[in-house]
């Protein structure tokens, strides 16, 4: 780097570099709760993050043809949610805290990269898995593997609300889809918080009935991104 301003965080996690022209910070525009069977409505160039409910349970969820509105499925009720976009998004407006004052960066190419006054609350990218990189399959079906399937593995504690080694740990669900009926549909980039074991693991599956039940395993078919909301 030879000009501008970057930041990295305690951990090595990258925030901004204004020397890049194409990469630019996520703000929190939403943070919310959904009932299952509830919607919610994803704007432009938003990113929907999702986190299990405080029983450990799965979460699936279902997109309409436009992308626009997501349909939660969870087996143990509320999910929590986060709603990024990017910092020059042109709904971005509707995030800023603040008009008058802050700090506005510009990357390479022209672009805002950074506005402080949407950094109200934050998420960290912890991690990123590439497109079919969990082997698939149903947590609930025997031949299940755990260690292929895998999205975080934390410390004791991880998930328990009040301890020391507690985390709110989202992970992304772009162009999921679930299937209500296990013995019959199309799962994908679904997920179990398996708040006990402290660990996230993803469920994808296509189920059909040819004498018998038949399930196969489904890979997630776009990246999964693992974030850490702080607020």
């Amino acid at each position: 780097m030879t000009y501008g301003i970057r930041a990295t965080a305690s951990g090595g996690q990258f925030q901004i570099d204004s020397s890049l022209t194409g990469t630019k910070h996520l703000a929190v525009s939403v943070v919310g709760t959904v009932v299952a069977g509830g919607t919610v409505t994803i704007g432009a160039q938003e990113l929907l993050f999702v986190r299990g409910p405080v029983a450990s349970g799965g979460v699936g969820i279902n997109f309409n043809t436009a992308g626009t509105v997501a349909t939660f499925h969870s087996s143990q009720g509320a999910t929590d949610y986060v709603l990024c976009r990017p910092s020059d998004s042109s709904s971005h407006t509707g995030a800023l805290n603040a008009t008058d004052y802050g700090i506005q960066v510009k990357n390479a190419s022209g672009a805002v990269c950074f506005d402080s006054r949407a950094a109200v609350k934050g998420l960290t990218i912890v991690s990123v898995l590439a497109k079919n990189a969990m082997a698939g399959g149903d947590p609930g079906i025997s031949g299940y593997n755990i260690a292929a399937n895998t999205l975080f593995a934390g410390s004791a504690g991880t998930f328990t609300a009040g301890n020391a080694a507690y985390r709110k740990l989202y992970v992304s669900c772009g162009g999921a889809q679930f299937s209500p009926n296990v013995l019959s549909g199309t799962t994908h980039s679904a997920f179990t918080f398996d708040y006990s074991g402290n660990k996230i693991l993803y469920k994808g599956f296509i189920s059909f009935n040819v004498g018998g039940q038949v399930q196969l395993p489904y890979r997630n078919q776009s990246e999964i991104l693992v974030g850490e909301l702080f607020e």
